[in-house]
């Protein structure tokens, strides 16, 4: 498995996780055309781990690595992409999509499939 667990890295991929989702809650003010609809069906944590979808909810973190790479691009202005799935406490998956085309980052946030949540598709 692929969680976060006392390696030497643990802090460089912390700030790159904390920056990405600044970055994504910033986005998610910013003014949208029209929703979209979901990209993504209702999977568990453990589902959307082995998907490969960065993955934060109460049983922990998955696939950080990801998220750095993204990251590392990000700064490198090479082209990326990297899926999101945050769980709330209930276990509803909250969507998050990043797309980096080398100048400029495309967010897409998608609470569709959390039962408490607005039904947002942005």
């Amino acid at each position: 498995m692929d969680f976060i667990g006392g390696n030497k890295n643990e802090e460089n991929i912390c700030a790159c996780y904390f920056i990405c989702i600044a970055i994504a809650g910033v986005l998610q003010f910013c003014p949208n055309n029209k929703p979209i609809d979901s990209l993504h069906s209702k999977l568990s944590f453990e589902k959307a781990q082995r998907q490969g979808y960065v993955v934060v909810g109460p049983p922990g973190l998955a696939n950080m690595d990801k998220l750095e790479k993204f990251y590392e691009d990000y700064l490198n202005k090479t082209s990326s992409s990297v899926a999101l799935a945050r769980y709330t406490d209930e276990g509803d998956p909250i969507f998050v999509d990043l797309e980096f085309n080398g100048e400029e980052i495309l967010y897409t946030y998608d609470n569709s499939w959390d039962g408490f949540g607005d039904r947002i598709k942005e």
